[in-house]
């Protein structure tokens, strides 16, 4: 019974990581037409220009940031506050699961998503 149970939990965690198409603990870009890159994401830190300032947010704080909405970037940190402004960043590197990496332009990015 014992096996049973754990082949099954094994199961349901393949299909998770299957129906997310990405493996567990991959940072993600969902690109402005659909496409999804997911990897190891760069920059080590955002900076979002806001009306008070530039604001330096480190990756390890950030868990998804949707650019180009109709307020501006939204950045949704981990402790639960937004922060609105301007991504400062005009390019973005991804290192695939295969090893090689991919360099966007900001203006093709929609969503990117921390892990």
């Amino acid at each position: 019974m014992r096996g049973g149970r754990l082949g099954f939990v094994l199961i349901l965690a393949l299909a998770c990581i299957l129906a997310n198409g990405r493996p567990a603990g991959a940072d993600q870009l969902v690109l402005a037409n659909g496409d999804i890159l997911s990897g190891n994401l760069e920059p080590s830190e955002l900076v979002v220009m806001t009306q008070e300032g530039a604001l330096r947010i480190g990756r390890q704080e950030v868990l998804r940031a949707s650019l180009g909405t109709a307020t501006g970037d939204v950045v949704l940190l981990r402790n639960g506050r937004t922060v609105v402004g301007l991504v400062d960043q005009p390019r973005y590197t991804i290192r695939l699961g295969s090893g090689q990496t991919v360099v966007v332009g900001r203006h093709q990015v929609g969503t990117l998503t921390v892990r």
